[in-house]
């Protein structure tokens, strides 16, 4: 995706996550049937809160309001789905 840097394989995964598959749900399932297998679930959650926290945080300290709002909805997605009903 947008950076260039060796990371986690499952990074990419992680921004699609917490970035595009809350509000298209059909892009995830398409991306699961032609992908293949995920990484551990776990590893995922983890680096979601971690994606969302590392991007709110640079978006604090650069004074960028689109990237601490991406990680602000990327916190509320993760309590939203760790909160039962």
């Amino acid at each position: 995706l947008e950076h260039a840097r060796p990371d986690h394989p499952a990074w990419d995964i992680v921004k699609l996550r917490t970035e595009v598959w809350p509000h298209q749900p059909a892009a995830e399932h398409a991306f699961r049937q032609g992908y293949g297998p995920l990484p551990l679930e776990r590893t995922l959650e983890r680096l979601c809160w971690l994606h969302a926290l590392q991007t709110r945080t640079w978006g604090r300290d650069h004074a960028d309001a689109s990237a601490v709002a991406v990680g602000e909805r990327a916190l509320l997605h993760l309590i939203a789905r760790r909160s039962p009903g």
